[in-house]
């Protein structure tokens, strides 16, 4: 049999030459003892956790604050629609009882003024340009 027999499949099949050991690279050297190393590493971890933890935390309470500014503005966006709607209604009652008023008025303020001839609406419209 081949040396390459061994291989199971989809293995792929190497020469019969080994292959060198990776090379361990040494350490780097430090003057500081390992303890203070690992002792700075232990607080520098410690603090980038905690400024993580503040960080997660002021975003979820400026998320809470901008849904919370999200809904007031909603509701007042519906307050508002709702006045709009009730001024409108009211302006057009306002138009009404404005031409109810000029139609019954109309012949009385005509007689009176000495104003002959035409309708209504010419003699609002006339006296509008007087003033």
């Amino acid at each position: 049999m081949h040396d390459r027999d061994c291989s199971t499949p989809g293995e792929a099949t190497t020469s019969t030459h080994s292959a060198s050991p990776p090379v361990d690279t040494p350490p780097i050297q430090s003057d500081r003892p390992q303890s203070e190393k690992t002792a700075k590493q232990l607080r520098r971890k410690a603090q980038d956790r905690e400024s993580q933890r503040n960080f997660r935390q002021r975003k979820e309470q400026n998320l809470r604050e901008a849904n919370e500014t999200i809904v007031q503005l909603q509701n007042q966006a519906k307050d508002q629609q709702r006045e709009i709607v009730r001024l409108t209604g009211l302006l057009q009652q306002a138009r009404i009882e404005v031409q109810t008023l000029r139609s019954i008025l109309s012949p009385q303020i005509a007689n009176v003024n000495g104003f002959s001839g035409g309708s209504s609406a010419d003699f609002w419209s006339s006296s509008n340009s007087r003033t």
